[in-house]
């Protein structure tokens, strides 16, 4: 027996018997009433543990310890054997064996043992029952025979009988264990004959953990191993034995040293035979490596199961440069790049195996052909295509949907990748433990924080169970940041479980990401130095995703802040790293990012070059809701008020029938801006409810300020100001300093046209030295602009000229919006009242080319004023009627002083 496992019955002990099911304890046998099997070493040392102690609850701690003394061994090991054990007891017997949640497992048959014996070598047929044996002890027998029978004897059912239905399979590695790198033949034939299978279409390759969960099924398990010779003189021998539904005899191949790879790849050929007869024919590429090539190819496949994309880049780099003929290499390779940033070394890999590719089966090449459009960044191609698998193989469905909401979070579409994985999980628990990583993923994206929790609460459960170490840090680190973001205090013990699960795998760069993220939410320490630790690793490690996405973070660390160079520059930075290693994805997200950034400069000529760039990439997903928005933005700003709703129609019709991101709030409000312009408050009342529906702090404050203008404008100051009061409170709450700036310059103009001309003051004064520092030129302009009319109103043209000079310096020429308001103040400064009304009717005129009702509304309250308004109070009363702006007016500027044109009516 293997470790501490007492026998609990005679040494003369034959052979156990519990009911139809007999164990033969010399040759490891069990047999059945339908057939016979032999166990494997250490299925038959699990057997004995739970005899020698039954009843007892065994902690998987435990049997690790017990049944594997000094071998590093993953949980899906004794997943498998339990699921072998319940396949063997059949529907009948399968519930003997019982976990026990995040304890362990509990193995009760109700029948008893009977323990035979020998008598002597001519009576060995003759069971003897010993006599009088204690009740522990018959216990403990039919444990034993139970469990043994389980590890090595699934039921066999009628292969080719039954009426053909998907299969599923379960590779095993069946060796002896030891040294890890002594079994690399062993290994390489579990991961070759695991990738031909992966793609063929009348098959589900399982993971271990995810055998017996679905009753209906029918699954083969494939006991793999590949014995080394004690001598040069004797034969490697290679073993396929099959348990379950293909009831075929083993397969056993004796190979030379010379050999061994081709009879690895000839072995491959006749499991998949087995397997996929309907495949049969089909003409796979050779095993084309040798041993040294082939050890440090299957390090590279267990780097790769492990997450550590760094090693397994390097590792299949290797095999393609030492073998070029051998292209899954340069798949994995291309994939490991492409996992780590580095996009244009990926697309590289994959266009080396193309010729390799070309040679494969043609049902292997579509969900190949999808993979190779993710590499590429295609992102929306690639879902459309793992959505046509996805119908097109539906034993494998549940697998092409999770890799199609993947692509749609990639590309930016993470409530269309939400609304594929909100339905039922898969039966399988390795698959739907990442299915629900990839929901919490695109819930923290979609900003349903909340909802991340309860994804992460069924993570935890199911990551616990299988063993998933790795997933489990993925889970906490999502849910520590989904509780910063939701509003609540950010928790550093969140932060620091994760860091120390990644560390618990060995994992270095994930941990150091946990931390410096907790430093992001101010709950981390020393930030900068983080970020070196985090970039230094990150380098190391060959990973350019991880240093993109520490340099954008640290960019809005100071954005929050409100340090624009500093945001630039990270900003600056992160860009370049994308740019050299080709990830077109996150290059287009940092340039939205700057664009952003011309856009509160108001330079609108920088806008106009990189949206063009853009536009060139086509764009999809988040990213395309953005460039929308800010597109949108700009035309607005320059009184392209048709083009402004085309850009925003067009950016609403990306996303088909598919429901709008809640980030599309910013596309509502800005539909809402326009309609209010051209006077059409119906539609910008509607919009303005749609943008402040999505429970985004920032676009509820906006529709907020937004629908108090339009009570304003509609003649019901009282209204507005019930709507403003509680806006400039919530305001303080925001922890993005720049949306507080950018929402307090939106909201002060409202304040004085309402007449709190003291608020809107309050509000931007403060604001000017940082806008000054910070570049932002419109953002200043505005600011100084609302300072200009608040000090008309209050009479104090000396103050409003010297801001009106300082706003006109600072505004684009093709800044309608400013301009018009500047114009408006510079009428109302001119020294003469005719003066004054020559600028008004040039600019009533000029709003009326560009389609502002509002403008003309305004500019036909001051005119009035003069006595200029007899030629076109038609119109006035035409557009009043139409927008309903009864209460339309900039008269709330002009206070009569003794000498002053205004002082005229």
């Amino acid at each position: 027996m293997t470790g501490s496992i007492p026998a609990a019955w005679p040494p003369q002990t034959t052979r156990l018997r519990v009911g139809a099911l007999t164990l033969d304890l010399r040759y490891r046998r069990v047999a059945h009433a339908d057939g016979e099997s032999e166990l494997t070493q250490r299925c038959f040392d699990l057997a004995q543990l739970f005899l020698a102690e039954p009843g007892v609850l065994h902690t998987r701690e435990d049997i690790f310890r017990r049944v594997w003394p000094g071998v590093v061994v993953e949980d899906a090991n004794l997943t498998t054997s339990i699921w072998m054990l319940r396949k063997a007891l059949g529907d009948e017997s399968r519930h003997w064996l019982r976990t026990i949640a995040k304890r362990g497992y509990v193995f009760d048959p109700p029948v008893p043992v009977e323990v035979v014996v020998d008598i002597s070598p001519i009576e060995l047929s003759a069971p003897v029952e010993t006599a009088a044996p204690r009740a522990p002890l018959r216990r403990r027998a039919r444990w034993f025979a139970a469990a043994a029978l389980a590890c090595c004897a699934v039921a066999a059912a009628q292969w080719h009988a039954r009426a053909p239905a998907p299969l599923r399979v379960l590779l095993v590695a069946a060796g002896p264990g030891g040294d890890s790198a002594a079994r690399w033949p062993e290994r390489l034939l579990v991961a070759w004959i695991d990738w031909k299978l992966q793609l063929a279409p009348s098959l589900r390759v399982l993971a271990p953990g995810d055998a017996g969960t679905d009753d209906g099924a029918r699954e083969t398990a494939v006991l793999l191993s590949v014995d080394m010779p004690a001598d040069t003189a004797e034969s490697w021998r290679i073993r396929a034995r099959f348990r379950g539904e293909a009831t075929v005899p083993d397969i056993v191949v004796a190979s030379t040293p010379e050999r061994l790879i081709a009879d690895l790849d000839a072995t491959s050929e006749r499991v998949r035979a087995v397997l996929a007869p309907s495949d049969a024919g089909t003409v796979w590429p050779s095993l084309a490596l040798d041993a040294a090539i082939a050890a440090q190819f299957v390090d590279a496949v267990d780097a790769r199961a492990r997450h550590r994309w760094g090693a397994a880049a390097l590792g299949f780099g290797a095999v393609a440069q030492r073998a070029p003929g051998f292209g899954l290499a340069r798949v994995l390779h291309a994939e490991a790049l492409a996992e780590l940033g580095q996009q244009s070394a990926a697309l590289d890999a994959w266009r080396g195996a193309q010729a390799w590719l070309a040679a494969l089966p043609g049902d292997a090449t579509a969900p190949l052909a999808a993979l190779g459009l993710a590499i590429a960044q295609r992102y929306d191609d690639a879902a459309a295509a793992y959505a046509a698998l996805a119908r097109e193989r539906p034993v494998d469905a549940s697998a092409f949907r999770y890799a199609a909401a993947r692509s749609l979070r990639r590309a930016g579409r993470s409530d269309e990748a939400l609304a594929l994985l909100r339905g039922p999980a898969p039966s399988e628990p390795s698959l739907a433990l990442v299915w629900r990583l990839e929901r919490a993923i695109a819930e923290l994206m979609t900003g349903a924080p909340h909802d991340v929790h309860a994804s992460v609460a069924d993570i935890e459960r199911l990551g616990a169970r299988l063993g998933f170490a790795h997933e489990r840090a993925r889970a906490a680190l999502i849910d520590a940041e989904a509780h910063a973001i939701a509003g609540d205090a950010p928790d550093a013990a969140l932060f620091e479980t994760a860091a120390q699960r990644f560390a618990s795998v060995d994992d270095r760069l994930g941990a150091l990401r946990a931390r410096y993220l907790a430093a992001t939410f101010g709950v981390g320490g020393d930030i900068e130095r983080r970020l070196d630790e985090l970039l230094a690793e990150a380098r190391a490690a060959g990973n350019a995703a991880a240093e993109i996405d520490a340099l954008r973070r640290m960019a809005f660390f100071h954005y929050r802040a409100g340090d624009m160079a500093a945001y630039r520059a990270r900003l600056a930075q992160a860009f370049d790293v994308a740019a050299a290693a080709g990830d077109r994805t996150a290059r287009q997200t940092l340039a939205l990012d700057l664009a952003h950034q011309d856009l509160l400069r108001g330079d609108y000529a920088a806008l106009d070059g990189r949206l063009a760039q853009l536009r060139g990439e086509s764009v999809q997903g988040m990213a395309a809701t953005w460039l929308g928005q800010f597109e949108a933005g700009m035309q607005f700003r320059r009184g392209q008020y048709a083009q402004s709703v085309a850009t925003v129609d067009r950016a609403e019709a990306a996303f088909g029938d598919a429901p709008a991101p809640a980030m599309a709030a910013g596309l509502a409000c800005a539909r809402g801006a326009v309609a209010l312009a051209r006077g059409e408050s119906a539609r910008a009342r509607q919009a303005f409810a749609s943008c402040g529906s999505r429970r985004l702090p920032h676009y509820e404050l906006l529709a907020g300020i937004g629908e108090a203008e339009l009570a304003l404008q509609g003649g019901d100051p009282d209204a507005a100001r019930r709507g403003l009061a509680g806006i400039e409170a919530r305001l303080r709450t925001l922890a993005s300093t720049p949306d507080r700036w950018m929402l307090a310059l939106e909201l002060a103009p409202v304040f004085a046209r309402s007449g709190d001309t003291v608020s809107a003051r309050r509000l931007v004064q403060p604001l000017l030295p940082t806008l000054e520092r910070a570049g932002y030129a419109q953002l200043e302009a505005d600011a100084r602009t609302t300072l200009a009319e608040s000090a008309l109103a209050d009479g104090d043209r000396d103050v409003a000229r010297r801001e009106l000079a300082h706003a006109e310096a600072l505004a684009g020429a093709d800044d309608w919006y400013g301009r018009r308001r500047l114009r408006t103040v510079a009428a109302l400064l001119a020294p003469t009242a005719p003066e004054t009304a020559q600028a008004l009717s040039a600019l009533d005129a000029d709003a009326r080319d560009r389609g502002d009702v509002l403008g003309e509304l305004l500019a036909h309250s001051l005119l009035d004023r003069y006595g200029a308004m007899a030629c076109d109070t038609q119109r006035h009363s035409l557009l009043i009627a139409q927008s309903g702006m009864r209460g339309a007016s900039d008269a709330w500027m002009l206070k009569p002083e003794s000498g002053s044109p205004l002082a005229i009516k």
